[in-house]
């Protein structure tokens, strides 16, 4: 949607795309009385224009065309480009409405001969510009471009129908008119008159002021002439003209008649190439202001003016809203995510630990289980040991004769030793224990044990001597182990 702020109204026009044709499919104004230095009035009057259209726009592209402004053309030695802009900045301060205000400006030049430059610049009061941007931004409309007119129609004079290398465009507004003249590669020449719609059209009735438009006839014909002669070049036939019809529908071919040696030709949305109008009324040529934005959009026009320029700022804030916004949200989904990562592995690892805390306590649990056993195994083999040895103690028992053990150990006793007791344990072993009065019938029955037939590995357990009633007495241990006979070998 294109959007034209003047001094007293908002002009719109609604494009769209419908089989491949682009089609002017809304069109008009609405007055704008409180002006564009209220932001809230800006945005009122754009809702108001979308909510009784019913459109939805998708972009806005806005032209500025209000007393605000100026565009202007000056012939300048060469410089460095900062004398430019300060020589520049001293043009536009120049201007009544620009006194003691912040403006922002653009400006394009080309070399005209040695040394010299013609600059064509363009600037808008700041107020202005950052309430209109408010005020746009504020219905939620994404603004795509701000230009300033007529300068923008620039972009638009290389893609109407060429009768000649240069064409002139004339535009009539409230209190001036403005003539461009355009080689579709340079603005060659931009000039201003005094001259405008209220001067031409003063009367209530909706008359014609006569002399007001034989005087700006007379302007015209004498700037196009001076152009033609000052740069030797043939008159401008075609002149292109926009203007208003409100209360002046035959204005242009007033115009027509008296310039006789030029061919105005109002400018409509079909005179561009793949545009059309589709609605009832007819097309206010003043409409034309509002499409140049979305016609240089949608035929990717690159613009011989830098009007990206006064959005530069605002861009930079909502790229940097947007950077923050997404810095933002990245950290609240990497904090989410954080979060979520470490409430899944708090629970795992909760969940592990208890796991883990449930198998030490198994473990433990077998290791008590495992001595138990180990104990019980131990205790186990140490009584099949016991059992092996009692087993093997009456089995070799059983294999003795008894009585002639008993015969020789009596046999080989001698008359001075008493034998206190005689066992055989589950080792095998025979302990035989006695007292003697003399030491040499212990050791006598000693030898007569190291040749026995049925002992054999015969030593001392102990040996001593104790006093019973005035006697001397030895108190004596022997172990020997009972001889296998030939049956128990085999």
């Amino acid at each position: 949607m294109g959007l034209v702020f003047s001094a007293d109204s908002i002009i719109y026009a609604y494009l769209e795309r419908k089989a491949g044709v682009i089609l002017c499919s809304k069109a008009g104004s609405v007055p704008f009385d409180e002006g564009v230095l209220s932001s809230s009035s800006v945005s009122e009057s754009v809702h108001k224009i979308i909510s009784e259209e019913k459109i939805s726009p998708l972009k806005a592209f806005v032209t500025v065309f209000t007393p605000e402004t100026i565009t202007h053309q000056i012939n300048l030695p060469k410089m460095p480009r900062q004398e430019l802009d300060e020589v520049i900045a001293g043009e536009i301060e120049k201007a009544p409405v620009f006194a003691d205000k912040e403006f922002d400006y653009i400006y394009r030049g080309y070399a005209t001969g040695l040394n010299r430059l013609e600059i064509t610049f363009s600037a808008i009061r700041r107020d202005i510009l950052d309430s209109i941007v408010k005020g746009v931004e504020a219905v939620k409309l994404p603004l795509e471009s701000l230009e300033i007119a007529p300068l923008n129609l620039l972009n638009i004079l290389p893609n109407l129908p060429a009768t000649a290398k240069e064409e002139a465009l004339l535009v009539l507004g409230q209190r001036q008119s403005y003539i461009i003249v355009s080689d579709k590669k340079e603005c060659r020449f931009f000039y201003m008159m005094s001259t405008g719609k209220i001067d031409l059209y003063p009367y209530s009735d909706g008359k014609i002021n006569n002399s007001a438009l034989l005087h700006w006839v007379d302007e015209l014909d004498r700037i196009l002439k001076s152009y033609a002669i000052e740069n030797k070049k043939e008159t401008i036939k075609k002149v292109w003209f926009i203007w208003d019809n409100t209360k002046a529908s035959d204005l242009a071919e007033l115009l027509d008649s008296e310039m006789r040696d030029h061919e105005i030709s109002e400018l409509s949305i079909g005179d561009i190439t793949g545009f059309r109008k589709e609605y009832d009324e007819e097309f206010n040529p003043i409409y034309f202001l509002g499409c140049c934005g979305p016609i240089a959009h949608i035929k990717k026009i690159n613009s011989m003016f830098a009007f990206s320029h006064f959005l530069a700022k605002s861009k930079l804030k909502s790229y940097l809203k947007k950077a923050v916004f997404a810095s933002v949200l990245y950290i609240a989904l990497i904090s989410i995510f954080a979060v979520k990562t470490f409430i899944i592995y708090s629970a795992k690892e909760k969940r592990l630990t208890q796991q883990l805390g449930e198998i030490n306590a198994q473990n433990n649990k077998l290791r008590q289980e495992t001595a138990r056993l180990k104990k019980e195994r131990d205790e186990f083999l140490d009584m099949r040991s016991r059992l092996f040895e009692q087993a093997t103690f009456v089995r070799n028992l059983n294999r003795i004769s008894w009585s002639r053990v008993f015969g020789e150990v009596a046999a080989e006793l001698p008359d001075e030793l008493s034998l206190a007791s005689f066992k055989v344990p589950e080792s095998g072993k025979v302990e035989i224990k006695g007292n003697a009065f003399k030491i040499e019938s212990v050791a006598k029955l000693m030898r007569k044990i190291y040749k026995s037939s049925v002992l054999q590995n015969a030593k001392f357990d102990f040996l001593r001597e104790i006093k019973i009633e005035d006697r001397n007495i030895f108190s004596f241990g022997i172990v020997a182990d009972l001889k296998r006979n030939s049956d128990e070998k085999k």
